[in-house]
């Protein structure tokens, strides 16, 4: 024996890792894109919610009318379908107060797209519910989210509560 030790992986050993590594990319991509898509799902639900708590709590601060409008469309599996916006219906620069349209240059506090995956695919309210001064909104209704994998809805009640399910 000449006292030098051998450090170092054979090559045997670095395909047995490698054999593994892939098995284990196998399992884990897809349910690490099904995770993604669920959390952008869960994401944008959340947003809309919080639109339609600042919606309320608008209308009772301003003491006007906010109207919150969402554009709904077919169900696609790459998503990016249907908007929701959220904005003051008091008139300003020219519009006229309280006809549920963005006109003039009444203020928008929340313009947003679905993001890529998720689709809005309905309303069963007519797509637009307005808060009063007093934050009680125009009617109660659901709107549904849907990704390849989920679908969520939001509800929310005339008295102004609203949930994420």
């Amino acid at each position: 024996m000449n006292g030098l030790t051998q450090k170092g992986f054979t090559l045997v050993e670095v395909i047995v890792v490698m054999v593994l590594l892939a098995i284990v990319m196998t399992i884990a991509i897809p349910s690490f894109m099904t995770w993604q898509k669920n959390l952008a799902l869960s994401s944008i639900g959340r947003d809309i919610v919080a639109g339609l708590r600042q919606a309320k709590s608008t209308a009772v601060s301003s003491n006007t009318n906010v109207v919150a409008r969402f554009v709904t469309g077919a169900y696609a599996p790459e998503g990016g379908v249907g908007s929701f916006a959220v904005f003051v219906d008091d008139g300003a620069g020219g519009g006229t107060a309280g006809n549920g349209l963005q006109d003039g240059e009444e203020h928008i506090l929340v313009h947003d797209f679905m993001p890529k995956s998720v689709s809005l695919t309905s309303t069963d309210f007519g797509g637009s519910v307005t808060f009063n001064n007093r934050g009680f909104a125009s009617s109660s209704g659901t709107i549904t989210l849907k990704n390849p994998y989920r679908e969520r809805q939001i509800t929310f009640t005339v008295a102004g509560a609203v949930s994420l399910q």
